[in-house]
């Protein structure tokens, strides 16, 4: 409930701030965090239980300041502040995502030094593994859309001022290897079910897994070696493992997992580089495995 208002937020203050409404959105959200914070504690336990709940309300309070530019939620933001090393940014941990914000609004070199080490550990020289063609692989779940969340990061702290040429040519570098520059089924495979020539045909999906109605569906189809009769455009499967290695095949989920999360970040990344674009200002890439179509 949290993270949504928070989300109702964002959009309201970054499409239309002024609009008849927005007051309202500001205060649901203080509210919110007040029940929130005197009820503290886990709610769910099975399906992507969440570990804690200290940076949804650093984030909630942050988005509250940039609203209304009352300190109180500021100082707020900065008790939720989780110093743990901050892993990559996924639906269970947006640290760095506080950290960052905090530094906009705050220029405090602690919130700066959190950053500016997170994309240490990522980029080339740093602790996250690279595979063979240039993926950032940080997990086996999902690692695609794990960079992709990195890489909308790097650029959101390009504008800021930090590192800029280093992170905005990242960024993009993550991005195209997403998007063609990699080695699978010969080069120039885009892991964007509907995107260009070459694509995933069977991603893991219920939905798309199915004929047209009324036709049955069930386990048959979904353990058929066909490509799904729905094709899921825009969204980006789970990835290659850590050796650019990827199977296109519906019940591997590890592989063809498709997920809101995993697309928010990618999404996100994209809207960055229209940017960059829009202001000429896109870097020269230097992708391992170029697609050259």
């Amino acid at each position: 409930m949290l993270p949504l208002q928070t989300l109702v937020l964002i959009s309201c203050l970054t499409f239309c701030p002024s609009c008849e409404g927005a007051k309202d959105y500001v205060t649901a959200l203080a509210d919110s965090i007040l029940f929130f914070d005197a009820q503290r504690g886990s709610y769910q336990t099975d399906t992507f239980p969440s570990e804690k709940y200290t940076d949804e309300l650093c984030l909630a309070s942050v988005w509250l300041y940039r609203a209304t530019h009352t300190v109180q939620y500021l100082n707020e933001a900065k008790t939720y502040i989780d110093n743990d090393d901050i892993y990559a940014l996924t639906q269970d941990s947006k640290d760095l995502a506080c950290r960052q914000l905090l530094y906009e609004e705050t220029h405090e070199d602690s919130h700066k030094t959190v950053v500016v080490d997170y994309f240490n550990n990522w980029l080339p020289g740093g602790t996250v593994q690279y595979t063979p063609c240039g993926l950032a692989w940080r997990m086996k779940w999902g690692p695609l859309g794990t960079a992709a969340k990195s890489a909308f990061l790097a650029l959101v702290a390009a504008d800021s001022g930090l590192e800029i040429d280093r992170y905005r040519k990242w960024a993009v570098e993550q991005i195209n290897y997403i998007l063609g520059d990699n080695p699978h089924n010969g080069g120039c495979f885009s892991f964007e079910v509907g995107y260009s020539s070459r694509y995933p045909l069977q991603p893991h999906h219920r939905g798309a897994s199915c004929p047209d109605r009324p036709a049955h569906c069930d386990l048959a189809q979904y353990s058929a070696d066909t490509p799904n009769p729905q094709v899921l455009t825009g969204a980006i499967v789970g990835g290659p493992d850590e050796y650019d290695q990827y199977l296109d095949v519906r019940p591997d989920w590890v592989y063809n997992e498709v997920q809101v999360d995993y697309n928010s970040g990618f999404q996100a990344a994209l809207a960055g580089i229209v940017h960059l674009l829009s202001i000429n200002l896109l870097p020269t890439t230097n992708n391992k495995c170029p697609c050259n179509q």
